[in-house]
């Protein structure tokens, strides 16, 4: 799903922009993934398991989404 960008003011002042990921987005995407999943053992999946997911099947995943 696609969603129209939404801005925001965020308490310090700062500008917030919430919207869709795009192509660019994925690598950024997974390496938050990868950092994420190592943090704890809380969240699922752990960092080895997070392997399957390449940049090209998320672009792939954006495409189906479009």
């Amino acid at each position: 799903m696609i969603i129209q960008d939404i801005k925001y003011k965020l308490k310090d002042g700062r500008n917030a922009l919430i919207r869709s990921p795009k192509d660019e987005d994925v690598q950024g995407m997974l390496d938050y993934l990868y950092i994420a999943a190592g943090d704890t053992d809380f969240i699922l999946p752990y960092p080895e398991e997070c392997r399957k997911h390449t940049v090209e099947r998320e672009k792939a995943l954006f495409d189906r989404m479009n």
